[in-house]
């Protein structure tokens, strides 16, 4: 006997698999010249083995729990909505016919033909979750010189790693062009853009504005020159090293707001990734 009504449980099974690799090679080692290389890669796959149990509506198969995004078989994460098809154009009449839609406004498909856009519609669009991660390190060393350059990349494909990004798509349904401060080329009539939905399109529930928020980023550079001296050796200094240092140099994607990895949108007021520069000097004794 506890006195408590309900207690919480585990439901569900998921199944995990993943992968990291890590490889370092020494490229050229000689008298004056060295280099080496370290790649390391990660991947993580899930999948919804088992969730309640239940078959609501005896098709022999276990039900999904559609309003959490939980699909038996499919991966966690998943992104459930309608898919879509570019932009309502004028010359759309049957579209604009059977859903009332105006020209400018998203476009989404019938995937079930029955000639009308409802709920029945909705299908898997993707997955908020990286397909892998990937890093690759070089050290170059000439002489007392030292070169170090670290590029990181988080990368979607077949659907993976995508979120809503629906203000680097539209306004924020004031009306006002350009209102989350992004020039776009929205939809009119003279310039029947298939990406933009028109500056007056203020949301249906239905758009998302997917993006990909993988990215390539330079992630870390590194010039440094050690000093060895008899005059240093003489004062018990055993050495010093200057250097020039930058962190997050560059981003290359081609998500629109802030830090792609977070996901962070237009209209968040995040700013992006701060680029850091830094001049030091490091001295043993």
């Amino acid at each position: 006997m506890t006195g408590f009504n309900t207690q919480l449980s585990s439901l569900g099974e998921v199944d995990n698999k993943g992968v990291e690799i890590n490889l370092r090679t020494v490229n050229i080692e000689g008298k004056d010249l060295y280099w080496a290389t370290t790649l390391t890669y990660w991947r993580n796959k899930n999948k919804l083995a088992h969730l309640y149990g239940e078959d609501k509506n005896s098709d022999g198969m276990e039900d999904d729990d559609i309003a959490n995004s939980f699909f038996v078989g499919k991966s966690l994460s998943a992104i459930y909505g309608y898919q879509q098809d570019g932009i309502v154009q004028t010359g759309d009449a049957s579209y604009i016919s059977m859903t009332g839609a105006a020209p400018g406004a998203p476009k989404y498909i019938d995937q079930n033909k029955d000639a009308k856009i409802d709920a029945s519609d909705r299908t898997i669009l993707g997955y908020n979750k990286e397909n892998f991660r990937l890093g690759f390190a070089n050290t170059v060393r000439y002489k007392n010189f030292e070169l170090y350059l670290m590029i990181t990349g988080i990368f979607g494909g077949n659907g993976y790693y995508q979120r809503s990004n629906t203000s680097a798509y539209m306004t924020s349904g004031t009306g006002r062009f350009n209102d989350n401060t992004i020039s776009k080329p929205y939809w009119t009539t003279s310039n029947p853009s298939n990406v933009y939905p028109s500056a007056y399109f203020s949301g249906d529930s239905r758009f998302l504005g997917l993006q990909s928020q993988g990215f390539v980023r330079i992630q870390d550079l590194s010039l440094s020159y050690s000093i060895n001296s008899n005059w240093m050796k003489n004062n018990h200094i055993n050495g010093v090293r200057v250097f020039l240092a930058g962190r997050n140099l560059a981003t290359f994607t081609d998500w629109v707001g802030g830090d792609p990895e977070t996901g962070t949108t237009v209209q968040s007021n995040i700013f992006p990734v701060a680029t850091a520069f830094s001049l030091g000097a490091n001295f043993s004794f």
